[in-house]
């Protein structure tokens, strides 16, 4: 099952030709025809990929032959493929569990909820519970709303299905066996909730982990006003009951479960995966935060650690440092001499562990290297990159920057430039208020924080290597140099 987009603009009503795109382009390329370029009206042409949902067989591509448009004379068309319609932006979708046949014969393949993103007024939870059902899109936007200017009757569908449960500038609503209720109402109980401004979608709970009442549940997320709530749906997919779950996650784009360890798991936009567990006992587990003012450096190498960062939801907590050669400490930020003999690179693994007053514990560890001008694990580094262990930036940091970056940071980047021609004096001279490289905190600089993803995560693509995001730490430490 493949969720689509109409792929029309959102900057206006898009009916084709829509002068903020490409539709031009898109046509010389052989992307959409002639007849394609409708814009919004893409979701209701059973020959356009677009404003779709559609079943394929995942060793072919081709449509399935129990499919409700499939064409006997070519499986590979487009309408083949379509099992629903008349979508926006069906951003996340998820399967309802111990639903459909895994025989693609039965064309049964289950019963899918899904996220759709509304164009300016309503955002919507969609149901699909069989083949051919048309949501209406652009006709209709949610249940009842009649997007303006979107009037072509040749696009009208001559019913369209209803959405679950709509919300945004206006009361959140429910329909129930096709009748329209708002939520808070006696038929479908919960908050009566407006806000909302972009509907993620959301996955079934069916562990154990979690009070009774969750088991067997529906969790669905707003991006725009960054909230998971919790729906209740009767066995015929009819939505009974809303309660709101959680309103301090951020911009939630994608929620899943784990049948290993149970909890509800969610990615926060731009930051990282986060997990809610539910702790029967009211105690919340303690997290541990280590940090220290040298990691390396020659014998004797004294070291302030600092743990006071470390935290826990409800009480106190105790420190126990062990130095990885023996001798411990109590102390929040204890002070430590390490010692090696002379030349010889030695690595220490500093453990802290806390604890909280119901004894529940979290444990962090900091590697200190003495005698050692590197922070590991740049040794292997030295010798594969440079003979005299500097890194070089012009062979080796610029090839990085070429791979991955210049594609969007080049001379039209409104904020940074990496092509070889500017890249080394607009990492020293640009930022908010501060250079993209610091030496003197190189783990701190903005260039390293956006490759490991501390801020926004760059390349958008994906991580790099962690070989190379070592050599560009390791490169800002000796430095920053243009050499």
């Amino acid at each position: 099952m493949v969720s689509l987009g109409d792929g029309a603009s959102y900057a206006s009503s898009d009916q084709g030709s829509a002068s903020e795109t490409y539709y031009l382009q898109a046509i010389a390329d052989g992307i959409i025809s002639a007849a394609h370029n409708v814009g919004v009206y893409r979701s209701q042409l059973l020959d356009s990929y677009n404003g779709k949902i559609l079943r394929i067989d995942p060793e072919t591509g081709y449509g399935l032959p129990s499919n409700p448009h499939y064409l006997v004379s070519n499986p590979d068309a487009v309408q083949s493929k379509v099992w629903s319609l008349g979508v926006r932006n069906p951003f996340r979708m998820t399967k309802k569990p111990n639903t459909g046949s895994q025989v693609p014969s039965d064309g049964d393949p289950g019963i899918f909820y899904f996220g759709d993103v509304g164009w300016g007024t309503r955002e919507e939870l969609n149901v699909v519970t069989g083949p051919n059902q048309n949501f209406g899109w652009p006709k209709y936007e949610v249940m009842t709303y009649h997007p303006p200017n979107y009037c072509n009757p040749v696009y009208a569908p001559s019913t369209h299905k209803l959405a679950a449960v709509d919300w945004r500038t206006g009361t959140a609503r429910a329909s129930v066996n096709g009748t329209i209720y708002n939520v808070g109402s006696s038929q479908v109980p919960g908050p009566s909730f407006i806000d909302g401004n972009s509907s993620t979608g959301g996955v079934w709970y069916t562990g154990d982990d979690f009070p009774p009442e969750y088991k067997n549940t529906y969790f669905h997320a707003d991006y725009g006003n960054k909230w998971i709530h919790n729906f209740l749906f009767d066995s015929n997919d009819n939505p009974i009951e809303v309660k709101s779950f959680d309103s301090q996650n951020g911009s939630v784009v994608f929620l899943s479960t784990s049948p290993v360890d149970g909890g509800l798991y969610y990615i926060r936009y731009g930051t990282a995966i986060h997990k809610i567990s539910y702790l029967p006992s009211g105690n919340q587990p303690p997290t541990a935060v280590a940090s220290a003012d040298v990691n390396y450096g020659p014998s004797p190498l004294i070291v302030q650690f600092t743990g006071d960062q470390s935290s826990d939801p409800e009480s106190g907590l105790t420190y126990e440092w062990d130095f990885g050669n023996g001798p411990e400490s109590t102390e929040a930020n204890p002070s430590y001499t390490f010692t090696a003999p002379l030349g010889v690179p030695t690595s220490y693994t500093v453990r802290l562990t806390v604890m909280d007053d119901g004894s529940l514990i979290d444990e962090t560890t900091l590697l200190i290297s003495v005698n050692n001008c590197l922070t590991p694990p740049w040794s292997a580094l030295d010798i594969i990159y440079s003979p005299s262990g500097l890194v070089d930036f012009s062979s080796d940091i610029q090839p990085i920057f070429d791979v991955n970056c210049i594609g969007c940071h080049n001379e039209g980047h409104q904020k940074l430039n990496l092509e070889s021609c500017c890249s080394h004096d607009e990492l020293w001279t640009l930022g908010a208020g501060a250079p993209y490289v610091d030496p003197e905190n190189p783990e701190q600089s903005k260039l390293y924080r956006h490759l490991t993803g501390d801020l926004l995560l760059m390349p958008l693509f994906g991580p790099l290597p962690d070989r190379e995001i070592d050599l560009v730490l390791k490169w800002i430490t000796e430095g920053a140099l243009d050499n």
